[in-house]
């Protein structure tokens, strides 16, 4: 069976290597798409577990399990999923109080003003007071929605700090935009490629589903949770507890047991499986710092905009 950088950490010595073909294709993605993140936390909780020969990492009680997640139980994450993280909170406040480059690139556009940089004569010809072409925030409030769909999914190789700039920074942007008249909605979006490969799929040129798991995290009506949007973006547990729970319940285990699968970080696939309209925004590990993440968020947004040749966070 093949190898690749895993969700999860575990025993690889008795693995060995399938050379792909690179013509293979995978199976059709499995969606797991939720109406709400109580919807969510409920399955991950109560829901049958579905795997039959695997260790359950989501419940998994050691020392090495406590550092990747940061909680000593399933109990202790699943308080934190519902009530939030205050712990996070605090960092974020203070995030917030430095303005990390969150208020680079708020769109503008030109409008017209009773100052500006350049006269519009017929407008001046005409008497009208506002003659004059200035810039202008392109985004009223209110009128404008940003909707992100956001991949907190990490290699279990990469440092837990990673995540937590990532939070922090967006959580950042995010209450920037809002302050400047956005109104931003944001999905909690996992994308796992299947870690296991065997021989015969080669051979079939199909390879084992993608696997896409959805939740609205917030919507353009709610004011910013601090608490909870930390949790959800910058704690290891949502993904290696909550989420993981969620595979568990999933007809996967062929493909995911054990390992849970490699995330996905190109951001033309997840596109795929979004609306036209939502801002990508995947984790990159090489971000060392909350400025850097900021950085790396921006360049993605700007990338996006480019490629769908609109106006930035446009309607």
């Amino acid at each position: 069976m093949a190898r690749s950088r895993s969700e999860a950490r575990g025993d690889d010595k008795e693995e060995k290597t399938i050379n792909l073909r690179g013509n293979e294709k995978n199976l059709p993605t499995i969606r797991k798409i939720f109406r709400h993140v109580d919807d969510f936390i409920d399955m991950a909780n109560n829901g049958e577990v579905v795997w039959n020969n695997s260790e359950l990492m989501s419940r998994m009680v050691s020392v090495e399990r406590s550092i990747d997640t940061l909680t000593d139980s399933w109990q202790q994450a699943l308080e934190l999923a519902i009530n939030g993280w205050p712990e996070g909170a605090q960092l974020i406040t203070k995030t917030l109080q430095k303005r990390p480059m969150s208020q680079i690139d708020t769109p503008k556009s030109q409008g017209y003003d009773v100052a500006g940089f350049l006269p519009d004569v017929g407008r001046f010809l005409s008497g009208e007071p506002l003659c004059m072409l200035s810039d202008v925030n392109s985004a009223p409030k209110g009128k404008v929605v940003v909707n992100y769909s956001v991949s907190i999914l990490v290699s279990a190789d990469d440092n837990m700090q990673i995540i937590s700039n990532f939070g922090a920074a967006l959580i950042s942007r995010i209450q920037f935009l809002e302050e400047n008249g956005y109104r931003v909605a944001l999905n909690w979006i996992s994308m796992s490629n299947p870690y296991y490969v065997f021989q015969s799929q080669v051979d079939s040129g199909l390879l084992g589903p993608k696997v896409l798991i959805v939740f609205p995290l917030k919507s353009i009506d709610e004011p910013i949770k601090i608490n909870r949007l930390a949790f959800w973006l910058m704690h290891p547990a949502a993904q290696r507890r909550i989420q993981f729970a969620i595979k568990e319940r999933m007809n996967i285990e062929m493909w995911y047991q054990n390992k849970y699968g490699s995330p996905e970080i190109r951001i033309e696939e997840i596109k795929k499986e979004c609306a036209e309209n939502e801002i990508i925004i995947v984790i990159n590990s090489e971000c060392q710092s909350v400025e850097d993440a900021m950085k790396e968020i921006l360049n993605q947004e700007k990338a996006q905009w480019k490629a769908s040749e609109k106006r930035p966070l446009s309607r």
